[in-house]
């Protein structure tokens, strides 16, 4: 009885190719199945101890390991490892950037925390998001120092002042010197001109002053006709024409008073009429009037106030340093 030829009747060799290719299917979705289970397994590992770090049940060191050791377990996947990288990375700096920010809050030195940025910034590509944030912190930190800097020798200056040993011009000064080292887009600089015109004025207001007491002394001591006192207060009224016309008005008035007692026949000193008294007190009136308000806005100003509301109930806008 003959054999039965390989691939006829008795042929197997489909069958069982058929049921190596079923098996090998089954083993490769086995497969699948078990690292689908194994890769959730580890994505709840991981966010367990992401929200432990969170919840301060383990520290930055322990969350920095961890990373570091996701990195070093996903090298076999270059996808799952370029995450791990990124977030190693990310992780450090963020942990340096908010350890830095705590010390500084809690006293620390502005400058450290200063140095730490630029530290930070010269690692860093100048066209990325990153690059733009740290420079925009650093800039507030910078203008943080600046303004404190400026508050410790304005309020020096003013103690100087008020012993007599300063002045209001070198207040100005000062203002200027540090007006120089600020940037335009920085908002420090539209408080300190603000604050700069503010000693200006009372630089402005105390030369006024001056200038009308020894007008008035001279007048006083006869030194002085009443044509040349009126003469004297219309170059001191000139500078409010626009400023403060009633003011201006007010002083003009004065100075045609004094004129009339000159051409009376009076002359500076004891031959002043009672009408021409009246007129000098109108006029002492008017610049302690604009002396008062002055120092009035000054004191609102350092006392941190936003607007000052003056005689004649306009409001002037102040910035605080």
């Amino acid at each position: 009885m003959g054999r039965a030829s390989f691939g006829g009747a008795g042929d197997y060799s489909q069958l069982f190719a058929s049921l190596y290719t079923q098996n090998t299917s089954n083993l490769e979705r086995l497969a699948s199945a078990a690292e689908s289970r194994n890769k959730e397994a580890q994505a709840a590992t991981d966010n367990d101890m992401f929200d432990k770090w969170q919840q301060g049940e383990i520290g930055d060191d322990e969350i920095q390991a961890y990373i570091a050791k996701r990195v070093g377990e996903t090298q076999t996947d270059p996808k799952e490892h370029a995450v791990w990288k990124k977030a190693q990375r990310e992780y450090a700096d963020r942990i340096a950037d908010d350890s830095a920010e705590l010390a500084f809050k809690n006293g620390g030195s502005i400058s450290d925390i200063i140095s730490y940025y630029g530290g930070r910034l010269s690692g860093v590509n100048k066209d990325s998001p990153a690059y733009r944030e740290m420079s925009e912190r650093l800039q507030g930190l910078k203008d943080q120092q600046s303004s404190e800097a400026i508050n410790t020798g304005s309020e020096q200056l003013m103690d100087e002042i008020d012993r007599g040993t300063k002045s209001y011009a070198d207040l100005v000064n000062f203002y200027k010197t540090k007006l120089a080292g600020v940037p335009a887009s920085s908002p420090l600089r539209s408080q300190l001109e603000s604050a700069l015109n503010q000693a200006q004025d009372k630089v402005h207001e105390q030369k006024v002053q001056t200038d009308f007491n020894k007008l008035q002394y001279q007048f006083d001591a006869g030194k002085i006709s009443g044509k040349t006192y009126g003469n004297g207060l219309r170059s001191l009224a000139k500078q409010f024409e626009v400023s403060d016309p009633a003011r201006y008005y007010q002083i003009l008035s004065a100075a045609t008073k004094a004129d009339k007692q000159s051409s009376g026949g009076g002359g500076g000193g004891g031959g002043r009429s009672g009408s021409s008294k009246t007129s000098i007190n109108t006029t002492i009136d008017a610049f302690q009037g604009t002396k008062n308000q002055l120092e009035a806005m000054i004191d609102a100003y350092e006392r941190g106030a936003k607007t000052y509301v003056g005689t004649d109930g306009k409001s002037i806008a102040l910035t605080p340093a």
